[in-house]
């Protein structure tokens, strides 16, 4: 993943966490240097080797930022030093920013739930724990399993971007509850109700856009993050995720919305099962031992890198939803919690992803983008309008 990173990808996602009161700083950096033997391996620093990269430990824990008017930005991995995990403070709001070098969504909330905890005094000093670390996906390899097949190129969002620095975040709320039941109307879990929706929007926006649309017949496709954790037993606090991807054929009509519900649950389900997700893991695990990846410069491993990256990566994906479920906090932390967000990524290839989490009650859709255009978001929230949820401005972000 550092092959593809630079400064308009940053590989960076974000969970931001509102508080009852105002932060104070230098108990949030004591929280933060208190939990360092413990999460000694996401207090890390990228550094080069000959064929690539390797991670390294920091001389001292990742000091407390206070929070700037664009997320998931204004750092670069590939500069020495600089920490792959970020805590930025902006009044009653902590935001705990990682890259995906690192771990996932599973991975950042566990260390947040740590910090909080330590925060406000109610979790003792853990110890550090070898099987938090264990690389997954070579624990869960089976010798023989086929890779996928190549994913199929996707119709890209076209329009303007923003400038390199800027990444433009926002967000609604809506009751969870709400969701769940229009979700069922369909049959469909909350990350598959979700999903059709979203695709649903590009197909709106698609339509909308007529001669601009420069489809070239490709299908829209919505990549869903799988947590492999829930098929493969395994605690690690390392990055263990596959892909999920649902798809749309290109269509000068609008689809109806049950037909894209339908085709969202087959591919999902069909997608999800350990045979299928095997598969993903045989690739993962290859792409990390093949002695070509080893004995070449990086300078000439790079591009490669960005070829592989690309067949089995972004330019399969129209844009990207990734739900973190409901979270629970510990009583005595929930207590003191009063919203949860998460915000993916900036990507230049998928222009506006989306990020969900549900809290107490509260189901926050966020969405981040790199268009200059918001077409995508409005459209996304007159089908939730449309389906009788009421979306309330999220404000969590600058």
């Amino acid at each position: 993943m550092p092959a593809v990173t630079d400064h308009h990808n940053t590989t960076f996602f974000r969970l931001t966490a509102e508080l009852t009161d105002v932060l104070e700083r230098s108990l949030l950096q004591r929280a933060v240097d208190r939990l360092s033997t413990r999460y000694s391996q996401f207090y890390v620093q990228l550094a080069k080797t000959w064929s690539g990269w390797t991670l390294q430990p920091l001389p001292r824990p990742p000091l407390v930022e206070d929070d700037g008017p664009v997320p998931c930005k204004g750092a670069d991995i590939h500069v020495p030093g600089t920490p792959l995990v970020r805590f930025r403070v902006r009044g009653a709001v902590l935001a705990l920013e990682m890259s995906h070098v690192l771990s996932d969504g599973f991975g950042a909330l566990v260390l947040l739930k740590d910090v909080l905890a330590e925060y406000l005094l109610l979790s003792p000093n853990e110890p550090y724990r070898p099987e938090e670390w264990v690389d997954s996906y070579v624990r869960n390899y089976r010798p023989g399993v086929a890779w996928p097949e190549p994913y199929a190129k996707a119709w890209r969002v076209p329009g303007e971007r923003l400038p390199g620095p800027d990444y433009r975040a926002s967000g609604v709320s809506m009751s969870a509850e709400k969701v769940r039941e229009c979700a069922s109307r369909f049959g469909l879990s909350i990350t598959e109700y979700l999903a059709s929706v979203q695709l649903g929007a590009l197909e709106d926006l698609r339509l909308a856009l007529g001669r601009e649309a420069k489809s070239r017949r490709l299908p829209l496709t919505l990549m869903v993050p799988a947590d492999l954790r829930r098929s493969f037993p395994s605690i690690s606090l390392r990055n263990f995720s596959g892909v999920l991807l649902a798809s749309l054929p290109w269509s000068q009509e609008p689809t109806p919305f049950d037909v894209i519900c339908s085709r969202v649950r087959l591919a999902l389900q069909t997608q999800k099962s350990p045979d299928q997700l095997s598969r993903q893991v045989a690739r993962n695990v290859w792409a990390a031992r093949f002695i070509g990846f080893h004995l070449l410069p990086r300078v000439l491993l790079n591009p490669l890198r960005r070829v592989f990256y690309g067949v089995f990566g972004e330019s399969a994906i129209t844009s990207h939803l990734s739900n973190l479920g409901a979270v629970e906090l510990p009583p005595g932390v929930a207590s003191f919690v009063r919203s949860l967000a998460f915000l993916p990524g900036a990507s230049q290839r998928t222009g506006t992803n989306v990020g969900v989490v549900s809290y107490q009650g509260r189901l926050v859709l966020s969405f981040g983008s790199v268009l200059v255009s918001d077409a995508l978001e409005t459209s996304l929230l007159e089908r939730l309008g449309a389906e009788g949820l009421e979306p309330l401005p999220c404000l969590l972000w600058p």
